[in-house]
């Protein structure tokens, strides 16, 4: 069966910017700041660098969908203290708009997000 998950969207929000893709068993998201600094053109100090690279979230894995309840087992994450912690959230699929409730597991914060479908 299908997962309702399955699909591109795109996060709704006046400060981020993000994508999640899923499949019926895999995922892959990435999510940061609309006003994300850059690097600039000189080098930069590892400190600047590593602020920058911090804003950001990378995860993807496979999941598991219980109704309207999914589990993220990341198998890969952009911060590798967390790679091996499952993220648990509660969401609702409404036509293209998708909800989602962080319940465990989220590095940065959680709380809840709308998504758009992608076309």
């Amino acid at each position: 069966m299908a997962s309702t998950l399955a699909g591109a969207w795109e996060i709704v929000d006046d400060d981020r910017q993000g994508v999640a893709v899923f499949s019926d068993t895999h995922f892959s998201l990435v999510i940061g700041p609309k006003n994300r600094q850059r690097s600039g053109s000189g080098e930069a100090s590892v400190e600047k660098v590593m602020q920058i690279y911090n804003s950001v979230a990378a995860l993807s894995g496979t999941y598991t969908d219980s109704s309207s309840r999914a589990t993220l087992k990341r198998l890969a994450n952009t911060r590798v203290d967390v790679i091996d912690e499952d993220m648990v959230f509660d969401y609702n699929v409404d036509g293209d708009k998708l909800t989602m409730r962080v319940i465990s597991g989220a590095s940065r914060g959680g709380g809840e997000s709308v998504w758009r479908r992608g076309s």
